[in-house]
């Protein structure tokens, strides 16, 4: 069977065509597994409160912290979601969202848990970080990252080593 002429790729240029196309492709979940101390933590800190609560006979204020303990506790038990990281010519592209190179300054790799983090030129919005599976991912991704962007240390805000900390 013959596939259907693409009459919108003819019409663009041969350089746009190459901006498509795909240098290097991984798959990784962006949530993490949370140890185990996180829970015992939060239950412990969040029972604290509570009975320091109804101690003082602030019964809005137990009921309020119940809540959002109970919240915190099933959104960081939800399942992990598996997205598609995808190299191009023109930037790195995660699901539907596009990291232009060109609005991008740096990339540097981070160990416990394996991952990319990228630096944007005018620091807006923070650091971008990805996680990678493995260790050949990360070889393969560095290669190609190095021929668009600068392999620089990069210096962690408070919400990065926080996020890091306890592993969300």
């Amino acid at each position: 069977m013959v596939e259907p002429l693409n009459l919108k790729n003819l019409n663009q240029p041969q350089d746009e065509l190459k901006k498509d196309e795909v240098l290097f492709t991984w798959k990784a979940a962006l949530s993490k597994e949370i140890d185990k101390k996180w829970y015992f933590g939060l239950l412990s800190f969040c029972l604290l409160l509570i009975i320091i609560a109804v101690w003082r006979r602030n019964y809005v204020g137990a009921v309020c912290l119940l809540i959002i303990g109970s919240l915190v506790y099933i959104l960081s038990n939800r399942e992990e979601e598996e997205k598609n990281f995808i190299i191009q010519q023109n930037g790195i592209q995660v699901g539907n969202e596009l990291f232009r190179f060109e609005k991008l300054d740096s990339f540097c790799f981070f160990d416990d848990p394996l991952e990319l983090c990228i630096k944007r030129k005018n620091n807006s919005g923070g650091n971008i970080i990805f996680p990678i599976r493995s260790r050949e991912d990360l070889y393969k991704i560095r290669s190609v990252l190095l021929k668009f962007l600068p392999e620089k240390e990069i210096e962690l805000g408070f919400m990065d080593i926080l996020r890091r900390k306890i592993r969300i």
